[in-house]
């Protein structure tokens, strides 16, 4: 029986929806970062991972066809200013959200591309104390969202690159059954069809602010453009981190 691993966020629940109480595979749940190890181990056979593990790693493949993706606003990353007057244009003590290092890259470009800003004159900080500008991700940032002044990062994107973004894809490092690749279509089908009974399950937020984020901030299909999207973020961070990666779509077998 495969095992699958996902992160328990708000925007991943519809692409699960029905795979807990499957009996063709079983499902765990954890951080971003142990999830890339269990799956680099064996542990894991595929797991929903931020697509900077995909770049990281040459071993691991994509599972065409399914994501978490925003065409514009996402609300659930978000740059959030805490003093009078700081934006993306001015800020230059930023803290970085451990969680996820796809949200780091993602706005370093920003900062580099849309604002023109030197990277070398802002300082990025591990503790938030010390920061004019917050970087957070996830169920904290929805949570957030609606709290003072903040640039959606997802926004921001489309803005510059007219292009979706995608955050995390289903992935592998061995080959998967077409058995198990219509389980995970079948469970986003599910997903997308009872947005509102998983609006209405979850606690984060109210059940209508659920619904709407999760209808309209969130899309879960990964197809021409978001391919297009997810090889410009690669190429760009490539540039930006002088790094080999292989920024190619692998695509399991």
């Amino acid at each position: 029986m495969p095992t699958l691993g996902s992160v328990s966020y708000l925007n991943a629940l519809p692409l699960l929806e029905g795979l807990e109480a499957s009996t063709a595979s079983k499902i765990i749940f954890d951080t971003p970062a142990r999830l890339h190890d269990q799956v680099m181990s064996g542990e894991i056979d595929v797991a929903l991972l931020p697509v900077v593990s995909y770049l990281e790693n040459p071993e691991l493949k994509l599972i065409p066809g399914t994501g978490i993706v925003s065409h514009g606003e996402v609300r659930s990353v978000k740059a959030f200013h805490e003093k009078r007057g700081i934006t993306l244009a001015n800020t230059t003590r930023v803290f970085l959200d451990t969680e996820s290092k796809t949200s780091h890259r993602l706005l370093k470009l920003l900062l580099l591309k849309k604002y023109g800003r030197d990277l070398n004159e802002i300082e990025f900080l591990d503790r938030p104390e010390d920061a004019d500008t917050l970087l957070q991700i996830g169920d904290k940032a929805l949570e957030k969202s609606h709290f003072g002044s903040s640039t959606d990062l997802g926004a921001e994107w489309q803005e510059l690159t007219g292009l979706p973004f995608v955050y995390a894809c289903w992935m592998s490092r061995i080959p998967v059954t077409s058995e198990l690749l219509t389980e995970l279509h079948n469970a986003k089908m599910r997903g997308k069809q009872a947005l509102e009974e998983i609006a209405l399950r979850q606690n984060i937020v109210s059940s209508d602010d659920a619904l709407a984020y999760l209808s309209q901030n969130i899309q879960y299909d990964v197809e021409g453009p978001e391919w297009v999207g997810m090889k410009m973020f690669f190429d760009w961070t490539k540039d930006l981190e002088n790094r080999d990666y292989d920024t190619s779509l692998r695509f399991v077998a």
